[in-house]
């Protein structure tokens, strides 16, 4: 639950391709499992940026997933604390967002897409 809030970052995406391993006798966190990997797999999800209605929707098929792992482990977590008490900076979505722009920006330079500009004051 560590990465709830960054569902993208590297600890969480290995962490969700271990589920079907953990969970292998657990067949409510698999389906939920699938939900999530189904939505994942959508246009409204391969939009730019994507949409509040999308993103809330994510976050509700992450909870529920959540939810149905600590039912299993016997945890008593509340649903909705699950989904809303993730402590996530202001500055650390900044610094996420200005990473990304950044990588945006180069990639074409990077790959030959677009050129180098440089300026000289000589």
């Amino acid at each position: 639950m560590q990465y709830r809030g960054r569902i993208i970052h590297s600890d969480s995406v290995r962490a969700l391709n271990n589920i079907d391993t953990v969970y292998y006798d657990a067949l409510n966190v698999r389906a939920k499992f699938i939900v999530l990997l189904n939505f994942l797999e959508t246009d409204e999800m391969k939009e730019k940026p994507v949409s509040v209605r999308t993103s809330a929707r994510l976050d509700d098929l992450i909870t529920e997933l959540l939810s149905e792992m600590c039912k299993n482990l016997g945890f008593d977590f509340d649903h909705t604390q699950i989904k809303t008490k993730a402590y996530r900076p202001e500055a650390y979505d900044n610094e996420e967002r200005y990473t990304a722009e950044v990588r945006s920006a180069l990639m074409p330079i990077l790959t030959g897409q677009a050129p180098l500009h440089i300026k000289s004051d000589d």
